[in-house]
């Protein structure tokens, strides 16, 4: 999920900020050409920095050691 924010002037002169969230890429493409500034995914949602693979067995290949033996 994306969440954006822009900042506004209102005609009486205050800034006001705007966020959105979206899960449509569509919407999201739309959001960064209108000048909607994405903020980073809160640590909950980020993706971790590392991924460790651990292998697993293959175990055709032992069906087929033990069929030779």
């Amino acid at each position: 999920m994306a969440t954006f924010t822009k900042t506004v002037l209102t005609d009486s002169g205050d800034k006001v900020e705007l966020t959105r969230t979206t899960t449509t890429p569509v919407e999201v493409t739309t959001l960064r050409a209108q000048g909607w500034t994405e903020a980073p995914a809160p640590a909950s949602q980020a993706g971790p920095d590392t991924v460790t693979l651990t292998p697993t067995p293959d175990t055709n290949q032992d069906a087929k050691k033990a069929k030779k033996a």
